[in-house]
């Protein structure tokens, strides 16, 4: 069993050590960590489920104005294209550090289980 709640208490002290800006919004189905990355993207940390059944997600938004123009403007310009590739390699690299600091809190905290 892992206790969901020391988890996301967990998450939220690795984002805000990285400088990042939180708000928990806690619903009946699930837990939605809005998490403010730097370049002016936004991940959503999704828990849901039960103790001894969870799902945690990493849900990145793109910014709204690459997603609304994003083609149109790297026709103007290869250096977007340079610009983005490397936001992503940036967003990759932060989710998979995520993703191992998860794996090592399911292991270690009180109230968690040993994987």
């Amino acid at each position: 069993m892992v206790n969901l709640e020391l988890l996301m208490d967990s998450l939220i002290e690795f984002f805000n050590g990285k400088g990042c800006v939180c708000r928990l919004v806690k619903g009946a189905e699930c837990s939605k960590l809005y998490v403010k990355l730097s370049g002016g993207r936004t991940a959503i940390i999704k828990i849901s489920g039960s103790s001894d059944n969870f799902k945690v997600e990493f849900i990145r938004e793109e910014r709204r104005f690459l997603q609304l123009f994003g083609n149109m403007v790297s026709m103007f310009g290869g250096g977007v294209f340079v610009s983005r590739a490397t936001e992503h390699d940036d967003l990759d690299r932060f989710e998979d550090e995520f993703w191992v600091f998860v794996e090592d809190v399911v292991k270690t905290i009180p109230g968690c289980a040993k994987a």
